[in-house]
């Protein structure tokens, strides 16, 4: 701070230039060093948000075939970010398709494979003849989440790391998320 003395003698304290310009860089190293950890934190949540949705999904699939006795699909579409349940309508009697490219997910897609395929069959009783995986994406943050075949009523959608008992079936959630790239 320098001083600067005026006509009448008072005194007047001030910043310099250079005080100010320290000030301003150190401000500015803190901000380039917390946006990142802020960004990377966004992220993991939408990717935890849709893979929450998508094992909702599975488990309003599941309880449909169940109680109509009617197969399931569950259709990824990589190209547009989406997928549909097949045969089920939302609220206002349109086909059930989630694009999780759109708010408040605003993902990406990555990879789907269900023994090379797109499609995750769910049969009249609620099992899963073939398992597979899906890969979402926000930026260099990834997650996969995979489904396990089974017979029974029990499945195993891997999404974040807590551990999730859905009514009588068996959901085992764990950690499967990593930067850059799918684990």
């Amino acid at each position: 701070m320098s001083d600067s003395r005026t006509r009448s003698g008072t005194t007047h304290r001030a910043f310099t230039l250079i005080e100010i310009t320290i000030v301003l860089v150190v401000v500015g190293v803190v901000f380039a060093i917390a946006t990142p950890r802020f960004s990377r934190a966004g992220s993991q949540r939408r990717v935890d948000m849709a893979m929450e949705r998508i094992e909702r999904d599975f488990r309003l699939a599941e309880q449909d075939a169940w109680h109509t006795g009617t197969s399931r699909e569950l259709v990824f579409d990589v190209a547009n970010n989406s997928y549909e349940i097949v045969g089920m309508t939302d609220g206002m009697g349109n086909p059930y398709i989630v694009d999780l490219s759109r708010a408040p997910y605003n993902l990406s897609i990555n990879s789907v494979d269900f023994a090379g395929d797109t499609r995750l069959t769910i049969d009249g009783r609620g099992g899963i003849p073939i398992g597979g995986s899906v890969v979402l994406a926000d930026g260099s943050y990834s997650a996969t989440g995979t489904v396990a075949a089974r017979k029974t009523d029990s499945m195993t959608m891997v999404v974040s790391d807590k551990v999730v008992d859905m009514y009588q079936s068996t959901a085992s959630v764990s950690a499967a998320a990593g930067s850059g790239a799918a684990k």
